[in-house]
């Protein structure tokens, strides 16, 4: 029971419903499967009014304005409607909502279905068979747009994790850092390291051991340092520090320049505008 109450209220695997392109898909499936199923198997009584009816220009005309009708429908359904009235996307709530926009628009096509008619089926009873038959046939396509969207989900969702994986193992990984001499070298796992701080013709290079924040003095410039460490984490601030975004604490942003506070760091690290675009970069698409 615990199980599914947590897959009820679960938000984050249905957060691509929410997204503009699903909404446009779903909308777009539903219609044009319709249009494909009514060209093809005429259901629904569409032409019961007229059992001699042969299909023509006029007729597919007709057809092809109840897909865009349905479409119009459904549109108005996931981008007004929805936004108002559905505050979470959990299994609970999602199919409460697709169950109630089914019907909605196969009552708007009833509707509209009846208008070509003049009207000649307008009962309950009519009303009741054509949204089950209506929603029998939107399920298919409804369905088919789920999979699609959710297995974009879960490849992306895995590509990041393997990403994640192998970035991780870089991490924990001993990479040797040399100065111009040829024992002035140390080794050090890429995530240990704090900030660089260049010191005339010496880089202090700050990393943590066992807790503590311990610094390494190498002759070398900042710019061979930049080279050396090529980690997308580990960026260049301005003329004087290289700094690792893992262990960034905030970011603030005044006018055209962006300052950082860094964990082990005492001062506010301000970048500079020849640095700026790769760090706002590596922000956007790591801390939004």
């Amino acid at each position: 029971m615990a199980k599914l109450t947590r897959i009820l209220k679960n938000t984050n695997q249905f957060g691509f419903t929410e997204s503009r392109n699903f909404k446009l898909s779903l909308a777009l499936s539903i219609s044009l499967f319709s249009v494909l199923v009514l060209v093809v198997f005429q259901p629904f009584g569409i032409n019961n009014y007229n059992h001699e009816l042969k299909i023509t220009l006029k007729w597919l005309f007709y057809i092809f304005t109840l897909g865009f009708v349905l479409f119009l429908a459904l549109v108005v359904s996931e981008f007004v409607i929805r936004t108002l009235v559905v505050k979470k996307s959990t299994l609970l709530h999602l199919t409460i909502w697709f169950l109630w926009e089914f019907i909605f628009a196969a009552s708007i096509l009833f509707l509209y279905y009846n208008f070509l008619g003049g009207f000649h089926d307008l009962t309950l009873s009519a009303w009741v068979i054509f949204v089950l038959n209506a929603i029998f046939v939107m399920i298919m396509p409804f369905l088919g747009t789920i999979f699609f969207f959710n297995y974009r989900r879960l490849k992306k969702e895995y590509s990041d994790v393997l990403i994640l994986s192998k970035e991780r193992t870089k991490l924990n990984d001993l990479m040797l850092i040399s100065g111009d001499y040829k024992k002035d070298r140390i080794a050090l796992a890429p995530g240990k390291i704090v900030y660089m701080d260049s010191q005339d013709n010496y880089v202090a290079l700050y990393y943590l051991e066992e807790g503590k924040l311990k610094y390494h003095l190498i002759r070398s410039s900042l710019s061979r340092m930049e080279k050396a460490l090529e980690y997308p984490f580990i960026l260049r601030c301005n003329r004087s520090i290289i700094a690792n975004f893992q262990w960034v604490e905030s970011v603030k942003e005044h006018g055209n320049m962006l300052s950082l506070k860094l964990q082990h760091y005492p001062d506010l690290i301000t970048v500079t505008n020849k640095y700026l675009p790769r760090v706002k970069e590596f922000l956007k698409n790591n801390f939004e």
